[in-house]
């Protein structure tokens, strides 16, 4: 059941104890500390109840991309524009449920999801929203896609910046190395060169079989991430991580290119 195995226990509380005091104030058009409202707090208790796929997609990304989009939702906010935090915080916290490297049967899941929300007395028109930002999360959904086509609603995008985020910087690095050792794909092979430009179908044909390398992926997903941000805060935030990532990479190359000379002087 997802309620055992998807953190829909963990959104069950969140909504129980904190929906009417988040209504309240965005009724009123204040500012929501996410960290005051004891909100992290609640959903750290639950982590023993969540299911834990690789230490790529785990229960701590999660807690991260919640706290991400929360961060960039208040900054929002702080310039005037209106969030419905409720589905924010329910499209990150669930954003990994229906994640095909993972997930089976995407179907079944998402009718799970519904039934659940309905369960908790949400409206249909936000579950829609929810189910269509879980939906739109991953980064293959937008490849291939022009910056029109790719324009959605401010929730969706914040989670989408949140999730994008924690895919750069140094915890992205240490996720793209986590998810090849789980999948046995190689960290560099000089015999396989990066695809800079997969189509979608390209893409998802070599995360179903594993194939590429560590390294290829900073030059097929991670260094496109910074110009795919559609928050102002998403943007700024992506600028040092992208910067970390491209320093990474100057520094592995040289590494290996000190390796192949000794060998060749050897």
């Amino acid at each position: 059941m997802l309620d055992k195995y998807y953190g829909l226990q963990a959104i069950s509380e969140i909504l129980d104890k904190q929906e009417n005091k988040y209504k309240d104030t965005l009724e009123k058009g204040m500012n929501v500390n996410i960290e005051e409202s004891g909100l992290c707090n609640r959903v750290n208790n639950l982590m023993n109840k969540i299911k834990i796929n690789d230490s790529s997609h785990d229960w701590h990304h999660i807690l991260r991309v919640k706290n991400l989009s929360a961060t960039i939702a208040n900054k929002e906010m702080e310039n005037g524009k209106k969030v419905n935090l409720i589905i924010v915080m329910v499209i990150a916290l669930l954003h990994e449920t229906i994640d095909s490297k993972y997930c089976i049967n995407i179907d079944e899941k998402i009718k799970e999801i519904e039934g659940f929300l309905e369960s908790k007395g949400i409206e249909k028109e936000d579950i829609n929203n929810i189910i269509n930002g879980i939906h739109n999360i991953s980064y293959r959904k937008e490849i291939g896609k022009s910056e029109e086509e790719r324009k959605t609603d401010l929730e969706v995008a914040i989670v989408q910046d949140a999730d994008k985020l924690d895919a750069m910087g140094a915890i992205g690095i240490s996720r793209c190395l986590a998810y090849s050792g789980a999948k046995s794909r190689p960290f560099y092979d000089p015999d396989i060169p990066p695809k800079i430009n997969m189509t979608q179908n390209e893409y998802i044909a070599q995360s179903k079989s594993n194939g590429g390398t560590a390294i290829n992926h900073f030059y097929e997903k991670l260094f496109k991430l910074k110009d795919m941000m559609k928050t102002d805060y998403g943007k700024h935030m992506a600028k040092e991580r992208d910067k970390y990532m491209r320093e990474f990479d100057k520094l592995f190359n040289i590494c290996i290119d000190i390796i192949i000379f000794n060998i060749i002087l050897i």
